[in-house]
């Protein structure tokens, strides 16, 4: 099977409709492709959708104490009915009063606050204990609305893991990539990269931009998918060629970590992209690219 060989190879697998949710009871939902279950399927396919490349659905969840089903079987969002809820641990920044899940509160084993954009102490949070949260609807609430498989038994909430059952369709994006011309250079950069330092997409996803040659590269890091994207000139990059890559880039579950550009780029587009305060790298000589790339990456994962 494709995995881990190409992600492209995934966005035409859930094209062809071809990805399946089976349930296990020690394992929870596992992913199959004709049958065949893939281990890591759906975290592959996660990625791919938090870099825009396909939509996720939750349908339904089943939920497991220890390896095992417990006595309830979903859980659910009493304000929406979205069985796309999770348990987690809150706090509070004192300070702004900003309340996210415990682990947001953390950068680099540091803890941050992302509203103050600063670091800040231990002593600053605030706990709130454990609460559920609708990733539909946004709701935070203390106890779900519970539909049980078994009557007349005890439970107890808030021990549970929630295994989500997921279905995933391509977006517009993922249709494009899906369907572009692939230039030269992003297949070079593939075969150099992908698959090395959380690095999950190596691709073009519009063939060009301008006139320029386009290749977009997703990597993980911090559990967030950021972006590298690179233009390939004839001649120098040109501003409108930089707004036209910046606007078809916005994700709302990625960040931009740098745009590269080969050989040059035009006066105006350097100077647009300091006043948008987007990270750039010009570089002379196509060959460098992958050692580029894997700076930039190596930095952001703090190797």
């Amino acid at each position: 099977m494709y995995l881990p060989d190409d992600p492209l190879q995934a966005l035409k697998i859930v094209n062809e409709n071809k990805v399946k949710a089976i349930f296990d009871e020690s394992t929870g939902y596992v992913y199959s492709i004709d049958n065949t279950i893939i281990p890591g399927l759906d975290r592959l396919l996660d990625d791919m959708a938090n870099a825009g490349f396909l939509q996720v659905t939750i349908e339904d969840n089943n939920v497991l104490i220890n390896g095992k089903l417990p006595i309830y079987e979903t859980l659910t969002c009493p304000e929406c009915g979205s069985p796309f809820i999770s348990h987690e641990s809150l706090a509070q920044h004192n300070k702004c009063g900003t309340v996210l899940p415990l682990d947001a509160f953390k950068k680099n084993e540091e803890f941050f606050c992302p509203a103050c954009n600063t670091e800040i102490g231990e002593e600053e949070l605030v706990y709130l204990g454990s609460w559920y949260t609708c990733h539909s609807c946004g709701a935070r609430f203390q106890f779900p609305m519970v539909r049980f498989n078994l009557e007349n038994e005890h439970f107890r909430l808030g021990q549970e893991d929630i295994a989500y059952k997921k279905t995933y369709r391509l977006t517009p994006k993922g249709l494009a990539a899906l369907n572009a011309q692939v230039p030269s250079l992003a297949k070079d950069l593939k075969t150099k990269l992908y698959g090395s330092h959380n690095i999950f997409f190596v691709g073009s996803i519009y063939g060009s931009i301008g006139r320029a040659q386009e290749v977009h590269l997703f990597f993980e890091s911090s559990g967030k998918v950021h972006l590298i994207v690179i233009l390939k000139g004839n001649s120098k990059v040109t501003e409108d060629e930089i707004r036209n890559a910046i606007d078809l880039s916005k994700s709302n579950t990625c960040e931009t970590s740098a745009i590269i550009m080969i050989p040059d780029a035009e006066k105006s587009a350097i100077e647009f992209l300091r006043r948008s305060n987007v990270n750039y790298i010009v570089i002379n000589k196509e060959d460098k690219t992958a050692d580029t790339v894997l700076t930039l990456v190596k930095k952001e994962l703090n190797e």
